[in-house]
């Protein structure tokens, strides 16, 4: 025989405490609801079902006012009552119990039935056409956030100690789902904010482009992003110190901000460093632009040294834009030009250079010493940025062949420089042509968005084309259209397919096969010659690490 003890409750008692510890919990998942107006909703239909309420309101404390401000009423309301009033407050005096809350973090109840029943308490309850309440202090840090008010019809039983005790719970309950969406919030705005300037980082920058962009390609709305660097931080650093650097970083960052308020759907960021950013959404290119143009008078009317400034929109003419990679590229390609071109206005991707900046005499000097890492007059911060970027791409293919692995190296300088494309070749031992085996268009520059057909498999002679040749003995040559010392034929294919400039390695591989990695640039591009050391590295590395693996 089996000994055991009856259930202390039946099944309607046991039923409504179910319910009553479900509230409870459903009161701190609330606190992942979204806004504090959203946790408010989800919290009040919740009490409302723990305490068995006709109606349930929350209010704010303000203790040096002293008077509660309602912020939603839920359920059953009164004639004059509205679900998420703008305007209803109520008097430190309208019930005494209001200062017991204040002072002894109690609840209290009130009953129009009481034999001393207090006048304001029924003058209230008679109002909202209710016969009881219950109302209970609701803390947040140890201080009184607000007040958990609720009530009951004549149809219903009045509320008891049991309730008054439940209510206390519940509104301890509500604080506790409020102090965690508090820290939430602040963990998430820590998340996505730079602690120096207070703007946006550079996650709040490629979230925001993420939705951006999402809806660009299911409705057509217009996405663009200003790219910035601010001139001279360096060298600020260096004559004035850190602290100094940091006040000239604010300085900037509150410009930035003054320029994306005057664009709804606009966000401010720094990327890092002297790197910042404005990722527009839903507003024209032209006025993009304008904003743009405005930050750089900001800058050159202040203290500041000056920025350079680049602009890529997807209203623009140039190509398709499908990820936030893509235009990041564009935006900084642009950005890159302005610097090299000492521009005082932005450089807008597709649109080419302004006349003011063309005829600049310093329009083709390289950027100043001290400007960044340099190295031989050249800027490291592109080149270290590739190489880390190649190095990893390859050590995640050791097993890839020379010809896989040189398109790993080609779609790397693909991210970093923006090129129209790029061709991969190669040459048998002991001939003298060459073999196109690989290749990959972005863009044609005469017709935006559409392809520059390329055979796979096409032959040329090497002796046709000096330059390429002595690339494909394993140099680098990097060549532009308006270097006088371009050989004509290699200038001839330049202009045939709309390019202004070009990059060229080659390598050999241990079966003495050479292979040849052209990379191919027009105006929206980086500056080729920069890409020098890491494209020499990484070539190297391919055919090497290929081979060992064999």
């Amino acid at each position: 025989m089996t000994v055991g003890h009856e259930p202390r409750l039946g099944p309607a008692r046991r039923e409504h405490v179910a319910t009553r510890l479900g509230a409870l919990a459903e009161i701190a998942r609330a606190a992942w609801a979204g806004s504090q107006m959203d946790l408010l909703r989800a919290v009040a239909a919740s009490a409302s079902e723990a305490l068995g309420a006709a109606s349930v309101s929350i209010s704010r404390w303000d203790a040096e006012v002293g008077h509660l401000q309602v912020l939603i009423n839920h359920g059953d309301l009164g004639p004059h009552e509205v679900a998420e009033p703008h305007d209803e407050t109520y008097a430190e005096d309208i019930s005494s119990h209001l200062t017991v809350m204040a002072e002894q973090l109690a609840g209290w109840s009130a009953n129009v039935d009481d034999s001393e029943p207090d006048e304001v308490d029924v003058g209230l309850l008679t109002s909202l056409e209710k016969h009881c309440c219950v109302g209970a202090p609701i803390p947040l840090d140890g201080l009184i956030w607000g007040e958990l008010f609720v009530t009951r019809t004549a149809l219903e039983p009045c509320f008891d100690d049991g309730d008054v005790d439940l209510a206390l719970v519940v509104a301890a309950q509500i604080g506790a789902a409020l102090a965690t969406a508090a820290h939430l919030e602040n963990v998430d705005r820590m998340a996505h904010t730079d602690p120096l300037t207070g703007i946006g980082n550079r996650r709040a920058v490629d979230e925001s482009l993420d939705i951006a962009l999402s809806r660009h390609r299911s409705d057509g709305e217009s996405v663009s992003l200003i790219v910035c660097d601010l001139n001279g931080l360096k060298r600020i650093n260096d004559e004035q110190g850190h602290d100094a650097g940091d006040r000239a970083l604010v300085r900037f960052a509150s410009m930035l901000s003054a320029v994306s308020s005057t664009m709804p759907g606009s966000m401010a960021a720094r990327l890092g460093g002297d790197e910042f950013s404005i990722v527009a959404a839903g507003v024209p290119a032209d006025t993009v632009v304008e904003a743009a143009n405005e930050l750089c008078r900001m800058v050159l009317r202040s203290p500041l040294e000056g920025v350079s400034c680049g602009v890529a929109s997807t209203d623009d003419d140039v190509g398709e834009v499908e990820t936030a990679g893509r235009l990041f590229r564009l935006a900084d390609a642009a950005q890159y030009r302005a610097k090299r071109s000492r521009a005082t206005v932005p450089i807008v991707a597709g649109r080419g250079l302004p006349s003011s900046v063309a005829t600049h005499p310093g329009a083709q000097a390289p950027i100043a010493a001290g400007e960044r890492r340099m190295f031989r007059g050249r800027d490291l911060s592109d080149t270290a940025r590739l190489l880390r970027a190649g190095l990893g791409a390859l050590d995640d293919a050791r097993s890839l062949g020379v010809e896989d692995r040189l398109v790993l190296v080609a779609e790397q300088v693909g991210e970093q420089c923006n090129p129209l494309g790029w061709w991969i070749s190669r040459a048998e031992p002991d001939r003298e042509v060459v073999r196109t085996v690989r290749h990959a268009i972005h863009r044609d520059p005469s017709r935006p968005g559409e392809e520059i057909t390329s055979d796979i498999g096409n032959e040329y002679a090497l002796a046709e084309y000096p330059q390429t040749a002595l690339a494909l003995q394993g140099h680098v040559v990097a060549l532009n259209a308006n270097d006088p010392d371009t050989d004509p034929a290699e200038l001839a294919m330049l202009d045939g397919i709309g390019a202004t400039t070009l990059l060229m390695a080659g390598v050999t591989d241990a079966e003495g096969h050479s292979w040849l990695l052209e990379i191919i640039g027009d105006a929206m591009s980086a500056p080729m010659a920069d890409y020098e050391l890491s494209l020499r590295a990484l070539m190297g590395l391919a055919a090497l690490e290929a081979t060992s693996t064999a």
